[in-house]
């Protein structure tokens, strides 16, 4: 999700859009309590306040394929892996691989978390 734009309507959207997703997946954690769930929806907190209230915010929020340009103009090269969709645990998350050179993460077809595979 992209937090990183100046338009603040954008990332007003973009933020409740992707934490929106967040707190589904948190909430459909059978093995959490409802105590351990609020302390994960709290931790996410802050970075909603620096998303949304914080004129000199500091989270970073970017898709995967801007953190891939990023990481090429200071010399990384995406490193290819071999991998298909694989359902974590038979719940609604998916851990996939994309050519361009990261894992997503996703939770009912929504991204949650990319990790770039680089050299």
């Amino acid at each position: 999700s992209n937090h990183y734009t100046p338009d603040m309507q954008q990332r007003f959207k973009n933020c409740y859009h992707h934490f929106g997703v967040t707190f589904d997946l948190i909430d459909s954690l059978k093995e959490l309590s409802l105590e351990k769930k609020t302390a994960l929806k709290l931790f996410f907190n802050r970075e909603i306040n620096d998303i949304i209230a914080n004129t000199n915010w500091v989270e970073k929020h970017s898709n995967a394929s801007l953190w891939l340009e990023l990481n090429k103009m200071v010399g990384f090269r995406p490193k290819k892996c071999h991998f298909s969709k694989n359902r974590v645990n038979n719940s609604n998350l998916e851990m996939n691989w994309y050519a361009e050179g990261y894992w997503r993460l996703d939770f009912e077809n929504e991204p949650t978390i990319s990790i770039l595979t680089m050299d």
